[in-house]
């Protein structure tokens, strides 16, 4: 083999700048447990399910995969970068102490892993210090979570662009400000505005592109566009989750100054309607956020509100509203909705606010429908 010109300091400086996920692979011989850290891990084909790993030749897990002809992919969730250092040390048994559950394979699977993957070895080639392991795919889990990450030799955890504290302030701009739908949006006025790079800004509006909350017009600007109908049914799915956690979480223990509180805000989203009709589509719009912003926030958790405000409904919706004063009658029933909620919050009844949240989404979301047949354009929830 020719001798690269390029040195191994330089080479791993360089792939260093990779973040990747964090695995542990682990596998069973002679009734002998084998695990090691591995970053090395990619997935190859859907169609059949393949993945590969790289172990190295000198690792005793390298000569139990290559014997056995079995391993799993352990993935590693973010708070889990004291087990990678574990499985990155030397030691006698590696599983001494750690929750493991046996595989249908009979690998060991660590219990608390983000996802697994056990495989069957497809193939193996030695690639210099290396065996590149290609393996079958014969069980897989996972569960909620994010995953460790690691970067130029250090740990880390994953922050999705849409999560950024950046994007979220560049959504709520775009949503609660005053540009109108179709507006050809300006990076730099942005990033003077919210004091940050044209770099960052771009990374954020790029995650909002991929949402479906910014679009291009026919020259390839980025432009605030019309929301599409199966935007904003997420929309409105993702509010009903967060309002079905936060009824699970405190419905039937609230105190009456925080039912008092709930009403209140009900009635003050009431007062916009007026013979049936909606009457001032911005002042409803900001009252009846208030009102789920307060249903969440009786909760007393900070990351549920969090996601409540990160779905910017006011500014969604009224930028997606006809410039009119009338409305249809679905909004009256969002009222109904509601007061169904309160109601039910008020007699501790569970199963009652859980049916009125899916009733009120339901509503929400067939007003939408009926609205945007006739006019293009969707309706406030």
């Amino acid at each position: 083999m020719a001798e690269s010109p390029i040195t191994a300091a330089v080479f791993r400086d360089v792939v260093g700048a990779f973040a990747s996920g964090v695995t542990v692979i682990t596998t069973e011989r002679e009734a002998k447990r084998y695990g090691m850290t591995a970053s090395a891990f990619s997935s190859v084909s859907l169609d059949p399910p393949l993945v590969l790993v790289c172990i190295n030749q000198s690792a005793t897990t390298e000569a139990a995969v290559a014997g056995s002809g079995v391993f799993a992919v352990n993935i590693l969730g973010e708070d889990q970068a004291p087990l990678a250092s574990h499985f990155a040390r030397a030691g006698s048994d590696k599983f001494a102490g750690v929750p493991t559950e046996t595989g249908e394979l009979g690998c060991p699977l660590l219990a608390d892993a983000l996802g697994t993957l056990e495989c069957k070895v497809e193939q193996a080639v030695a690639g210099g210090t290396h065996s590149v392991f290609m393996g079958m795919v014969m069980s897989a889990r996972t569960r909620a979570g994010e995953p460790l990450t690691y970067f130029r030799g250090d740990f880390g955890q994953f922050q999705l662009a849409r999560d950024h504290p950046l994007t979220h302030a560049v959504r709520e701009r775009l949503f609660n400000g005053s540009d109108p739908i179709g507006a050809t949006l300006d990076p730099q006025r942005l990033s003077l505005e919210l004091g940050t790079s044209m770099g960052e800004i771009q990374r954020a509006l790029g995650s909002l592109f991929a949402e479906g909350l910014v679009g291009r017009d026919a020259r390839g600007r980025l432009v605030l566009p019309q929301i599409s109908e199966e935007t904003l049914e997420e929309i409105f799915d993702a509010r009903m989750a967060v309002e079905l956690g936060a009824a699970e979480l405190v419905c039937g223990k609230l105190r009456g100054a925080d039912l008092a509180a709930l009403r209140t805000e009900m009635e003050k989203a009431e007062a916009f309607i007026v013979d049936g009709h909606l009457k001032d589509i911005v002042g409803y719009a900001h009252a009846n956020s208030r009102f789920h912003t307060t249903l969440v926030g009786l909760a007393g958790s900070r990351p549920l509100l969090d996601a409540y405000r990160q779905l910017s409904l006011p500014g969604i919706l009224v930028r997606g509203l006809p410039a009119i004063a009338e409305s249809e009658d679905r909004v009256p029933m969002a009222n109904v909705d509601h007061r169904d909620i309160v109601e039910a919050y008020e007699r501790g009844d569970l199963d009652d606010a859980r049916a009125a949240i899916r009733r009120h989404t339901a509503h929400s979301k067939e007003s939408h429908r009926r609205h945007a047949a006739s006019s293009r354009r969707p309706l406030l929830g």
